[in-house]
């Protein structure tokens, strides 16, 4: 899905990364919320362990947790204005980060 901020992709697959080159993957999933937790110095070993520590270093970390939350509603927020789900199942790995 292309969204602002991400460069537009082929839909082609990655066979470094093995998954399906995609624009809103790139600004939202596991690789993209690490990188986040690095720039603020709170990355742990994982992206689900980098939010884990954040969300207990509440005030410190707003800045960190905030970011990831804008790039996930810019996604849902232009799936919503075509399709107008009930329901939003964020899963793989937008879902895990």
């Amino acid at each position: 899905m292309p969204v602002p901020g991400a460069a537009v992709s082929d839909g082609g697959f990655d066979r470094g990364r093995h998954e399906v080159d995609a624009a809103f993957q790139a600004l939202a999933d596991w690789r993209a919320v690490q990188e986040l937790a690095e720039t603020h110095q709170i990355a742990a070993e994982d992206a689900a362990r980098s939010v884990a520590r954040a969300a207990r270093e509440v005030a410190a970390e707003m800045a960190f947790l905030d970011e990831p939350a804008r790039r996930i509603a810019l996604g849902v927020a232009s799936i919503c204005a075509v399709l107008d789900p009930e329901p939003v199942v964020l899963g793989s790995h937008v879902g895990s980060a």
